[in-house]
């Protein structure tokens, strides 16, 4: 069975994503995060304790926002045959520091 007959019949929903309609390009976004920090397994004594570390740096185009994530994608794929996103990232908005549009 090939993608088209595939396609024709409402098969596999990766096919089915491969011919998406055209899309305008995306919003490319510099975002600056913080994430998480594992301080060690061992006791501390609470002054010790000291998670602060520079905001992650993640540059990537807009794919969508929703429940509280930023969808970033590091390629996109302009053409109709294709699927449109990878290396794609979910960045939780209660993390982002700064984000502005690059492009």
């Amino acid at each position: 069975m090939g993608v088209d007959v595939v396609y024709a019949v409402g098969g596999v929903k990766g096919l089915l994503g491969a011919f998406h309609h055209e899309m305008r390009e995306p919003s490319l976004l510099r975002v600056e995060w913080v994430d998480s920090a594992l301080i060690g397994a061992q006791w501390w004594e609470t002054d010790d304790l000291d998670a602060q570390t520079p905001p992650i740096v993640s540059v990537g185009f807009r794919v969508k926002t929703q429940d509280g994530m930023l969808y970033l994608a590091g390629s996109w794929n302009p053409s109709k045959r294709h699927l449109p996103w990878a290396q794609v990232i979910a960045i939780p908005e209660s993390a982002i520091v700064k984000k502005r549009r690059v492009h």
